[in-house]
């Protein structure tokens, strides 16, 4: 009797707390964020992006956005003077990081709350954003993990504060920069002016910058002891990875200016490079940490390409042949992911990396990569208004030589592009039925593209002038192609098939009208 007994007051206590207790082998593992806002800024509606997987500095993977909306003020469940909100997030891969924005009530304007938190099935945090105060408060099973995080990232901003704004400059430009009025005021004031802008200038500045920020004891700064007194209270595993994120944000950035100046002086910076794995090792952590920790990531795929450039392999080999498993992909899909549109044959780069790619989810990254993207796939058969109300849609001009050229108002790249590459071809090609120039902007006022229209400063009245209706970088498009800048150009050939997608790196005008006439002819 008592055996029964005891069996059914388990078979209660699993029915009332199962789903916070005591976890089924069926119930999929989340993570339970909730609190609430201070309602001296009101707020309707609690903006959370979730990233499963990570791949630094480029999309895809995109994340999983949920738009919460508060609940008002309410005294018996212990919010008498804020909003709530309450979300449960399924997480399929054991980790994820979360960033959290709350949403203006009267404006629409997006307020960033949390920034890229490393989060784990299971855990459960309180969150109160109170903006009065400039606090962000934790509470719950997983406060303690959250509260590093904040840590580290009021450290960090502390030390990006004190540090000031850098600008990279040739040696002439600098010159005019000092006389400028605005520059001269700027230096009068230096006294009551906490930090002035440091110009860097021609490639010597960038040596000596590199020399000195690569010699910064990362290791004894405020950042580091504020996750040092954090050993003991979270997990050994959770604080590795934070610091291996702090060291690779901050050496990332050193390393990406290395990048685009080294080949102005190869020699000067190979100097510096001798001594990588001194200065700046990448073997302080485990390969798990590593793949959880995204800006170290970057580090390493950042140290990779001038490994490569400095020892004359390609970046593809290198990285196959000093790395293993899904580190190894990630690095594989971040090159291909920033360099398709760059290279020449960006389709070869990517089949390369689909060869040697063994990780389940980087695979379905890149294959969708290549389907959307890679040259003789079909394009994407878009349907948008034109400015005269009419819908347009890709399969309409079937037949012909199509150039699509993605812009924003406001785009100087995209005026200096129109301008010197794409008018004199579309002078050349003025009656030829067979090529037609489509533009396709991503302006979120309409009336703001018409003008732009109308000042024929970014395309003319030859092209087919072509709006994604207030949507911009949302458009399911734009989405859809993953364009990173502006401005964007994919040509189709005369099936509808792509010919060449991205940034079309071209010296004169003349290289682009033989590229649609070789076009043309195929």
């Amino acid at each position: 009797m008592i055996g029964k007994l005891a069996k059914l007051c388990f078979v209660v206590l699993v029915t009332l707390f199962g789903s916070a207790g005591i976890a089924s082998p069926l119930q999929q593992p989340s993570i339970i964020i909730y609190g609430d806002i201070s309602n001296d800024i009101m707020v309707d509606t609690v903006k959370i992006e979730f990233w499963d997987k990570v791949l630094p500095g480029t999309t895809p993977p995109h994340p999983k956005e949920f738009l919460v909306p508060t609940l008002p003020p309410a005294l018996f469940a212990g919010t008498p003077y804020s909003s709530s909100f309450y979300l449960e997030i399924p997480v399929m891969h054991g980790s994820g990081y979360l960033t959290i924005y709350a949403r203006k009530r009267k404006d629409g304007m997006l307020l960033p709350s949390l920034k890229m938190f490393l989060v784990e099935a299971g855990d459960s945090v309180k969150i109160r954003f109170d903006y009065m105060n400039a606090a962000v408060l934790f509470a719950g099973p997983a406060a303690d993990k959250f509260r590093v995080q904040q840590d580290l990232a009021m450290y960090q901003s502390s030390e990006n504060f004190a540090d000031g704004p850098v600008m990279f400059i040739s040696a002439s430009s600098a010159q005019n920069i000092r006389k400028t009025p605005k520059y001269l005021e700027a230096l009068s004031r230096k006294d009551s002016i906490p930090t002035l802008i440091r110009l860097v200038e021609g490639t010597e500045g960038v040596l000596h910058y590199t020399r000195m920020e690569l010699q910064k004891d990362l290791y004894a700064t405020s950042a580091w002891k504020a996750l040092q007194s954090w050993s003991g209270k979270v997990s050994e595993n959770l604080l590795n990875i934070l610091k291996a994120n702090y060291l690779g944000a901050n050496r990332t950035n050193i390393l990406k200016t290395f990048v685009r100046y080294m080949a102005q002086s190869p020699e000067e910076f190979k100097k510096i490079y001798k001594d990588f794995d001194i200065l700046i090792p990448d073997t302080e952590f485990t390969e798990n940490e590593i793949i959880l920790a995204p800006y170290y990531l970057d580090f390493v795929y950042q140290k990779a390409k001038i490994a490569a450039y400095m020892e004359k392999h390609q970046t593809i080999n290198y990285i196959a042949g000093k790395y293993n498993g899904q580190l190894r992909d990630m690095l594989l899909a971040k090159l291909v992911l920033e360099y398709f549109r760059k290279v020449e044959n960006g389709t070869a780069l990517l089949t390369s990396a689909l060869a040697i790619a063994e990780t389940e989810w980087i695979i379905e990254i890149l294959q969708d990569f290549y389907n959307k993207q890679a040259t003789g796939q079909m394009a994407y058969n878009f349907s948008l208004p034109d400015d005269k109300g009419n819908t347009v849609k890709l399969s309409d001009l079937k037949g012909k030589i199509v150039l699509i050229d993605f812009w924003f108002t406001g785009c100087g790249a995209c005026i200096s592009f129109y301008k010197r590459i794409i008018q004199p071809a579309e002078s050349y090609f003025k009656n030829n039925t067979n090529f037609q120039i489509v533009t396709i902007s991503i302006d979120k006022d309409k009336q703001t593209w018409l003008k732009s229209l109308a000042a024929n400063e970014y395309t003319s009245d030859d092209a087919i002038n072509l709006y994604t209706e207030g949507q911009g970088h949302k458009h399911d498009l734009i989405r859809h192609y993953n364009i990173p800048g502006y401005p964007h150009h994919i040509l189709i050939d005369k099936t509808g098939k792509i010919y060449k997608a991205g940034k079309l790196k071209l010296s004169s005008h003349k290289d682009f009208i033989q590229m649609i006439e070789k076009a043309m002819n195929e």
